[in-house]
């Protein structure tokens, strides 16, 4: 992995993103032993300071995949989170890989291990996305007791409880999400539903949505779809983001379609969070945070609608005060150096569909502490 250690870098040359107002302004960081030490027009590096010529390139706080799998255990999905550090982000939250048998597992050998921040959401079948215990496919997965139990123990470390109700995973939609909405209300967490293939009427699925609970996959060309056949946004789409209901990207190798988000983009439903939902078996259509950004700043987005969607909008979603702060002296060092390359590259849907697009978003640093990651065309 391409990471190094030590106690001071010199950031020179490059130019802070505001997430709050998408201002420019050029200025040196100086970090020392994990924290922003200095940020001013012009400084010079200590013996001993490592430098890095950010020229031309473009830095912000540490981006939040909101997202993504990273639990690798036993019949699991997840992929390592080293990589996902190269690729700009400094936070994850697993989309409920584990369940309340093994979520310890996921905390003691990934997340406590992870040299990125991870958070997760508890699965409400008990042992997750697991291919060796059928998920939802027996309700008797659904343990109310040890679902409430793991809340209560991990408070900190669990943002919310996650069911799928994909049929190919889940016999019974319906009894899931009254499950999940009831475990919702007595572990009071917010909830994340992936609804993909589901023949349920977006209607009644989103009925079981409140205000801070999150709708997966929102640009998928699957049912129960986003759009009414003439193309148009659902009306019970746009009354649940009226009540508060969250819509997040989440990619994944079959949730995302141009034509669904281009349509929606053009009617003013842009998701709330971006993010890729890497798991293994992915990596081919998502590739990373960067590639998963560049696709909305094509549809459409301006640079500081897409920087928000991974750094202000999810850290405030999840509640993780200590991601996305401001990039002062005195702050952690939780920050992504990156640059926008112009040209012509070929990106991929989920569908298989391909468009040509004209500015590429490229991670090229991201500090986090005392670490500095560099993306793997970044010689050493």
């Amino acid at each position: 992995m391409n990471r190094k250690m030590g106690r001071s870098y010199l950031i020179k040359n490059g130019s802070i993103l505001s997430i709050e107002t998408g201002e420019l302004i050029r200025k040196d960081i100086l970090i020392e032993r994990g924290l922003i030490l200095a940020v001013e027009e012009e400084l010079w590096p200590e013996p001993g300071t490592e430098v890095i010529n950010a020229k031309d390139m473009l830095i912000t706080p540490g981006w939040l995949d909101a997202h993504a799998h990273v639990y690798q255990g036993s019949g699991t999905i997840g992929v390592a989170t080293d990589s996902m550090a190269e690729g700009g982000v400094t936070f994850v939250a697993d989309a409920g890989t584990a369940g309340a048998c093994n979520f310890e597992d996921l905390r003691e050998r990934f997340m406590g291990r992870s040299l990125i921040r991870v958070k997760a959401y508890l699965n409400i079948a008990k042992w997750g996305i697991s291919t060796s215990h059928g998920e939802l496919q027996n309700l008797d997965n659904i343990d109310f007791t040890a679902c409430e139990e793991m809340c209560g123990r991990y408070p900190d470390e669990i943002v919310g409880l996650k069911a799928r109700i994909d049929p190919r995973v889940c016999s019974d939609g319906e009894v899931t999400l009254k499950s999940l909405r009831e475990l919702g209300d007595r572990c009071k967490k917010p909830v994340v539903v992936h609804a993909s293939r589901s023949g349920l009427p977006m209607a009644e699925i989103l009925s079981y949505l409140k205000a801070n609970d999150i709708f997966a996959h929102s640009y998928a060309n699957q049912l129960p779809g986003l759009l009414s056949t003439d193309g148009t946004v659902k009306q019970e789409v746009q009354d649940a983001r009226n009540r508060g209901v969250i819509f997040d990207l989440s990619h994944g190798s079959s949730n995302f379609s141009f034509e669904v988000a281009r349509k929606a983009i053009e009617q003013d439903f842009v998701v709330d969070m971006i993010s890729t939902d890497l798991h293994r078996g992915s990596n081919a259509r998502v590739i990373d945070m960067a590639s998963t950004m560049t696709k909305m700043l094509h549809l459409g987005l301006s640079l500081p609608e897409v920087i928000k969607r991974v750094t202000l909008f999810p850290a405030r979603i999840l509640a993780v005060g200590e991601c996305a702060g401001p990039l002062v002296p005195g702050s952690p060092a939780d920050l992504t150096v990156f640059r926008l390359t112009d040209g012509r590259f070929l990106m991929s849907d989920s569908d298989g569909s391909s468009e040509w697009v004209s500015r590429k978003i490229e991670s090229v640093y991201t500090f986090l502490g005392d670490r500095m990651f560099f993306h793997n065309s970044i010689p050493n």
